[in-house]
């Protein structure tokens, strides 16, 4: 019976992780919405202004879900460092860069994702999503915690550099120099990813069947 109920209280804490996974993911693409429209009007499309307030407002009602889902789990200990991430989101709700400050508010965004990146690990952690002693559930949450989330920022990453390059014309040669960068940064984690399906793959997990589509198209948008 007791080891009935530590299995039964392993489950609920993994569920709450998976939970704050989700919301967690959910400000993740909203940051990258917000800082790919704010990328556009920075490099002179005002136009784009009107998307990134929408943008905007969806990263806020993600905060909201992701604080309430983080306070209802005070399980995961994640208040601490959400506490900081979260004023630090605000800030960015907030802020109204210059034109000549399109790379500062990259860089502010980048810095934010990768505090949120942050409690994603704290949370897989915390809730024995990565301390998995099944070998293909750590896998498999590595690539959810892991992988694909350094894939989705890069890729982000580089189309807000490209669309800036493009607007810019002939003052963007460093845009297309940090482009390149993110690119080979892509293939790389692209690589990475790969190798861990790889692995599930031979211990016998059945890989979505989505996968080599996706693979193929993230090859093609690094090679462009």
């Amino acid at each position: 019976i007791s080891n009935q109920w530590q299995q039964r209280q392993l489950a609920l804490l993994e569920l709450q992780g998976v939970t704050v996974v989700d919301r967690i993911t959910a400000a993740m693409q909203a940051l990258h919405q917000h800082r790919s429209y704010t990328s556009i009007v920075l490099s002179g499309n005002t136009s784009a202004a009107t998307q990134r307030d929408q943008a905007r407002q969806q990263l806020t009602q993600a905060i909201h879900a992701l604080d309430a889902q983080v306070q209802a789990s005070p399980e995961l200990a994640l208040s601490e460092r959400w506490n900081k991430v979260r004023a630090a989101l605000q800030q960015l709700t907030q802020a109204n860069w210059s034109s000549h400050e399109r790379l500062q508010a990259m860089q502010e965004h980048q810095h934010v994702l990768d505090l949120l990146h942050g409690v994603l690990t704290l949370n897989g952690e915390t809730s024995k999503l990565l301390l998995d002693p099944e070998a293909a559930s750590y896998f498999w949450m590595d690539v959810l915690v892991e992988r694909i989330v350094a894939l989705q920022d890069t890729t982000d990453a580089m189309r807000a550099e490209g669309t800036s390059a493009l607007l810019r014309g002939d003052d963007a040669v460093n845009d297309a120099v940090r482009v390149g960068g993110l690119a080979n940064q892509l293939l790389g984690q692209l690589s990475r990813l790969q190798g861990t399906l790889e692995v599930l793959e031979r211990a016998g997990e059945t890989l979505p069947p989505q996968w080599k589509e996706e693979q193929q198209r993230t090859q093609q948008f690094a090679d462009v």
